[in-house]
């Protein structure tokens, strides 16, 4: 894969892509480029040229991920954007604020967005819905869930808006950055806990490039790691780069021969005598010092809270291996909060109508129409390709509940699934009136598609998609009332994660692209429940798991 990572563009955003395009025309196409400062700026300019690049006016190069704000002044950028990222503009998406995730290619790259703030550092966050320009303790704390997975073996990139302290230790750095004692200590031991391969951060308008150096979990030697901290575009030194490019194979993909051997300047890590440190007040910590020295102690915590959880779910929580045919498959622990996990906090309870053994139907919560439903696994899996033969058994059990249910209304319905940027597997299904035909519905999401050079095929209701992609693999499919299904590989970086609604809320169909995105749908607790109640009276007698209970 060949990669470009971006400093603070700090709203320049016309030199920028003309930038990028001369690197484009001589270096030829690039994978991604991925913003570790800050995108934009509260400026006019920026202001102009970003309502061009959203009206389309101005084509974006390639496909672009940027990190969430790093100053309040730039919040209103990311007007809409929730904790869990989204497209800003075509070819333009917000990671998030902080997670994990895996390109179409299989880089594992982790993020976490925004700088310290010693006032926001230790509070929780209590609105998920907006994306704050400060990371917290617990943003730290559930990347480092991440790391401590049994299977753990690193990532690729690490991309955070913040330096890390004492990343400069262990080597011999130019006497410039000798003056430089900013950084954030939970960062370092971010960076020591995920033991990425490159990692890549802003925010100190200079360049440094640090040698490589070792990085050991339990003992055991592990990849080495490559600090590079980006300048700001609009510095007046040539020597300060703002723009890295390099090719990376992700390390799926290497022996582990390949990927363990040292380069001949490696040092030793330069976080080692981190967790020796006392504890750091805000006051001694300079503009982001993060976690105390304790912190390594508190992840016992984490371990043993993770174990409690595997026990109480039992077979649910169990370690998921690609490897093993479907019906050998088991769930896999998420990697954060999901809100679709039956046994995790974060489910909404109110808005589930029906349990089986091992899927679920709930309510969607800013459902298109009121009967908007969801199927879902109660296991942890993140596609159908990746979810065992009696999960997707039962599945298929409740979309011809569902089918009957809505024929007795005298009305069709639109079952789709979108495998991209999805921790949980979803399947949306949206009841029709009768009189819109599969055949015009299925042609609606072939014409939308090809505006997103999205390639549908056709393929029998209830074909094996095993056999059409690889475990972990982006995908869109849709399934109709009658005639075949729609699949899709989902190819490059931008896909739009609401394609299927904007095509049912679209003017031929439904006639409410206000209602495209979910939030503009939202109801509140109370008349949510209403609705699930209503529902789950009157899908009662096409519910098979009341037979099971009466069993």
């Amino acid at each position: 894969m060949k990669i470009l990572v971006a400093g603070d563009i700090n709203g320049m955003i016309k030199p920028f892509f003309s930038r990028v395009q001369t690197i484009l025309r001589t270096s030829g196409d690039f994978d991604a480029l991925f913003c570790v400062g800050s995108f934009f700026a509260d400026t006019p300019d920026c202001n102009q040229h970003w309502e061009d690049v959203k009206e389309g006016l101005r084509a974006v190069p390639l496909p672009i991920y940027i990190l969430g704000p790093s100053n309040a002044d730039c919040e209103k950028f990311y007007e809409g954007i929730t904790f869990d990222g989204g497209e800003l503009a075509e070819n333009i998406t917000c990671l998030g604020h902080r997670g994990v995730f895996k390109t179409v290619e299989g880089l594992q790259v982790a993020y976490l967005s925004g700088r310290y703030d010693k006032n926001e550092y230790q509070k929780k966050h209590e609105n998920k819905d907006t994306l704050p320009c400060f990371f917290r303790q617990e943003d730290i704390f559930a990347l480092y869930q991440t790391a401590n997975a049994q299977d753990f073996s690193g990532v690729d990139l690490l991309l955070t808006s913040e330096w890390p302290q004492g990343v400069t230790n262990h080597t011999q750095p130019p006497e410039w950055l000798n003056d430089v004692r900013s950084g954030s200590i939970s960062i370092s031991k971010l960076a020591s806990s995920l033991c990425p391969r490159y990692h890549f951060a802003a925010g100190l308008e200079i360049f440094f490039q640090r040698p490589p150096y070792r990085n050991e979990r339990a003992g055991k030697r592990m990849h080495g790691t490559r600090f590079f901290g980006l300048a700001n575009i609009d510095n007046t030194n040539k020597k300060n780069r703002y723009l890295y490019a390099f090719s990376i194979t992700p390390m799926c993909e290497m022996s582990s021969e390949e990927l363990l051997k040292p380069p001949d300047n490696i040092t030793d890590s330069p976080y080692t005598d981190l967790a020796k440190r006392p504890p750091i007040s805000a006051r001694e910590s300079g503009s982001g010092s993060g976690l105390a020295s304790n912190y390594f102690y508190d992840v016992k915590e984490i371990q043993e809270t993770r174990k409690q959880q595997q026990r109480e779910q039992d077979r649910l929580v169990r370690q998921f291996d690609p490897s093993l045919p479907p019906a050998k498959r088991r769930a896999v622990q998420p990697q954060g909060p999901c809100w679709f996990c039956l046994s995790g906090p974060e489910v909404e309870k109110h808005l589930i109508v029906s349990i089986g053994n091992d899927s679920y139907l709930a309510l969607s919560k800013g459902g298109l129409v009121d009967e908007h439903v969801l199927i879902l696994p109660i296991g942890h899996y993140p596609s159908s390709i990746d979810a065992p033969q009696e999960v997707i058994e039962e599945i298929d059990k409740f979309k011809v509940a569902l089918r009957k249910y809505f024929s007795s209304k005298n009305q069709t319905c639109v079952m789709f699934e979108r495998n991209f940027r999805s921790q949980h597997l979803q399947i949306q299904v949206v009841p029709l009136p009768k009189e819109m035909e599969s055949d015009d519905l299925r042609q609606a999401f072939i014409d939308s598609g090809k505006a997103h050079k999205l390639e549908f095929a056709e393929i029998e209701r209830g074909s094996d998609i095993n056999k059409m992609v690889p475990s972990g693999a982006p995908y869109f499919m849709a399934e109709f009332f009658t005639g075949p299904s729609l699949f899709a590989r989902i190819k490059g970086g931008f896909f739009p994660i609401q394609f299927g609604r904007e095509v049912l809320a679209s003017p031929l169909i439904l006639n409410v692209p206000h209602k495209v995105n979910w939030k503009n749908c939202a109801l509140g607790k109370e008349i949510e429940t209403k609705i699930t109640l209503r529902f789950r009276d009157k899908f009662q007698p096409f519910d098979f798991t009341a037979d099971d209970d009466d069993d």
